[in-house]
Formats: C-alpha cells, sequence, structure tokens
C-alpha cells in the first residue's frame, strides 16, 4: 500500500510539470512521457521499472494524454 500511494504521489507531483515541459517545448504529449520516464528510471527516484511503468502510465491517465506506443500495453 506504501508504494502504491509512493507512485500515486509520483505521478500527481510531476502533471504539473510534464504539462509545462509540453507547452515550453511544444512536443508530442509521449515524447514527454518518454522523458518523464527516462528522468524516475535507473534507481535515482527509488522505483523499481515496474513502478515507474506504472507512474507513467498513470501520469498519461491524470493529463487526458494517450498512453505512448513504447509502453507496449494498451489503455484498460
Amino acid at each position: 500500500a506504501q508504494r502504491h500511494e509512493l507512485c500515486e504521489d509520483m505521478a500527481q507531483m510531476l502533471t504539473e510539470q510534464a504539462a509545462q515541459l509540453q507547452w515550453k517545448l511544444g512536443v508530442h504529449e509521449s515524447d514527454v512521457l518518454e522523458r518523464m520516464h527516462r528522468a524516475i528510471s535507473g534507481g535515482a527516484a527509488g522505483l523499481s521499472e515496474a513502478e515507474a511503468v506504472w507512474v507513467i502510465k498513470r501520469l498519461a491517465e491524470l493529463l487526458d494524454w494517450p498512453w505512448p506506443s513504447w509502453l507496449n500495453v494498451p489503455p484498460a
């Protein structure tokens, strides 16, 4: 339950940053999500790879953005 809360909090925290990044750089949503994934992957954020993917999926949901194809999992 604690890990789920951590991941949910991370996704919530990244929503504003992702939206601003997309507006500032003028790039596609999937590019922003990929950048965010790189930023939170690799253990620097304290997340496993599965948790990092979950955060990105949740972030896309929160922003009402389509899931990027590189996730290889269709939205539910």
